[in-house]
């Protein structure tokens, strides 16, 4: 499987038009691994990703209060560093 990284809605259109079958669609929320990043919270989060044309992932900020936060439907799979350890 092809994966793509995505941080705004002109890089998901790129991922699924490179082909990809999952888009890691990041930072969902604010994460320490990318302080300076802004994230995109869980409105327009989930609102990219029921636009995006493929399955998407959550990456950046993810714990088991903020993976509640993403609406299942357009959330297939998460990546956490730390936040579930």
């Amino acid at each position: 499987m092809v994966t793509s990284s995505a941080h705004d809605p002109r890089e998901m259109a790129r991922a699924r038009r490179s082909g990809a079958g999952l888009a890691f669609l990041s930072p969902a929320f604010a994460t320490a691994s990318h302080p300076a990043a802004r994230g995109l919270g869980s409105l327009r989060w989930n609102r990219m990703a029921a636009g995006a044309g493929l399955v998407v992932a959550a990456l950046g900020g993810i714990d088991g209060r903020a993976v509640r936060r993403l609406t299942r439907r357009y959330c297939c799979a998460i990546g956490a560093i730390g936040g579930l350890a």
